[in-house]
């Protein structure tokens, strides 16, 4: 894991962006604009800083809001759900970040898949997402979802469904406008919770 943050830490540097926070074994980062941020998330995937990591990534562009050194809002939410997306490794981005790439590369050289009418939780409309597939694909390996010793005994489906609930909760404290102190704790759980299950490829 440190020599992957080290790779990301980096990448951040060079791509004028800057560490929010890391959550388990996931970085959570923002960027000037979402060219930059693709750019170090393509670099990041191709390169991970270990042979065996591999990692799933979410992008999307949008104002957010800081508090207490935080961030938070629906542009935040969002992008978190849009990284939930990949299964199987790869880059998965907003419709927005998508059509700033273009702009950047209208040859678009790069192969894009277009995804319809996806559903995000948390959110009532449905989206356009837009994929790049993994550049490092794992071959004769297994995923498998890391643990902490706290939830030693619990299953994944448990851990799964609490996360949902915390997500759900912190989507309402942001509706509700309640104090910066209790939606960044519900954010937080969320997050936590959310790192047990970043994918890591092991040989077999």
């Amino acid at each position: 894991r440190s020599a992957h943050f080290d790779r990301a830490k980096v990448l951040l540097a060079q791509h004028r962006g800057w560490l929010l926070k890391t959550i388990g074994d996931a970085v959570m980062a923002a960027f000037r604009n979402s060219v930059d941020a693709l750019r170090f998330a393509m670099e990041l995937e191709a390169d991970t800083g270990h042979e065996i990591v591999r990692i799933r990534v979410g992008v999307h562009v949008g104002e957010v809001q800081v508090k207490e050194g935080d961030t938070f809002g629906a542009e935040v939410n969002l992008a978190a759900r849009v990284g939930g997306k990949p299964e199987k490794g790869g880059i998965w981005v907003s419709d927005a970040v998508h059509g700033n790439w273009l702009r950047n590369d209208p040859k678009n050289q790069l192969p894009w898949t277009r995804h319809d009418n996806v559903e995000l939780k948390g959110f009532k409309e449905r989206f356009t997402l837009w994929s790049l597939p993994p550049t490092r694909p794992v071959v004769s390996a297994q995923v498998e979802a890391k643990q902490s010793p706290s939830s030693a005994g619990i299953s994944s489906d448990c851990i799964a469904d609490i996360a949902k609930k915390l997500s759900s909760l912190a989507d309402l404290i942001d509706a509700a406008g309640v104090s910066s102190s209790l939606q960044k704790l519900a954010n937080d759980l969320t997050w936590d919770l959310a790192g047990l299950f970043h994918d890591v490829a092991v040989d077999t």
